[in-house]
């Protein structure tokens, strides 16, 4: 079977210029297999606008994943995973 899971993220621009900090092109890594995105109008998304050096921006990523959760990775770009313990994940069925 499957579920949704929501992930909270925070992001901060820490560099000195706007940045957009967030792309929806994000994967999810379940098991070693990338997983579909959804949507849930009740999370908020996290913005994909440009963010001024020193602000935060937070949202949620939503994805259907396997029930059976053994890793759990988030992947952006080529420089950044986010292992993430899957004791963590927020489930909604």
């Amino acid at each position: 079977g499957h579920m949704c899971i929501a992930v909270h993220i925070i992001i901060k621009n820490t560099s000195d210029t706007d940045i957009q900090v967030w792309t929806p092109s994000v994967n999810c890594i379940v098991n070693g297999f990338v997983q579909e995105t959804t949507y849930d109008i009740n999370y908020k998304d996290i913005t994909t606008n440009f963010v001024s050096p020193g602000l935060l921006t937070d949202g949620y990523a939503i994805f259907v994943v396997p029930k059976d959760i053994q890793t759990i990775a988030l992947k952006y770009d080529k420089y950044v995973t986010i292992n993430i313990d899957p004791n963590y994940i927020q489930r909604f069925e």
